[in-house]
């Protein structure tokens, strides 16, 4: 276990003026699970900081995490969207697929990518809506090609935990209500 003293020079020093000496001190605090420290860096004004941060707390049990990692879903940088949707990906739950879902329509093909992506892992019955909007409307050829991939194995997979549809898949929801009107 690392003395309390050491824990709080390394927090101090994601301040420091020197950027390697803030990566170091992420790194450290990221491999010791300071879970304080993972929290400040997440307000940091260093888009690496906070992309190491999101990328740190994916293992971290607890729904306040996810909470937290979602609204850097709006971050200005899409080097931060993109760790979120990595680690929204791996950590599941209701509030991950709607971040994911709103990630898909990230200004950054990389990160709508990894969003659809995560979505299939997630649960592949409920991606395909959004799937089926990317190879329709996304402006970037490669995104739809690899939407049109991930699609043909959403149409083949079963979902791991399928629930129902009207509660899993809001876009399938949505469609069905707009339907019957």
């Amino acid at each position: 276990m690392t003395d309390p003293q050491t824990i709080a020079s390394i927090r101090h020093s994601l301040t420091h003026p020197s950027r390697d000496l803030r990566r170091e001190s992420i790194d450290a605090l990221a491999t010791l699970g300071d879970l304080p420290g993972l929290r400040a860096a997440l307000a940091s004004s260093d888009r690496y900081l906070r992309a190491r941060a999101v990328t740190a707390l994916a293992p971290m049990p607890g729904e306040w995490i996810t909470w937290r990692l979602a609204r850097l879903a709006f971050d200005p940088e899409a080097e931060v969207r993109l760790a979120v949707a990595r680690t929204l990906a791996r950590r599941g739950g209701w509030l991950a697929g709607w971040v994911l879902r709103h990630l898909t329509a990230d200004p950054h093909a990389v990160v709508r990518y990894t969003a659809l992506a995560g979505l299939v892992r997630l649960d592949p019955r409920c991606a395909t809506a959004r799937l089926r909007l990317v190879c329709e409307t996304d402006t970037e050829p490669w995104l739809q090609d690899a939407a049109r991939a991930m699609l043909r194995q959403c149409v083949s997979t079963k979902a791991p935990n399928a629930r129902d549809e009207t509660i899993a898949c809001p876009d399938q929801r949505t469609a069905a209500e707009g339907a019957r009107r």
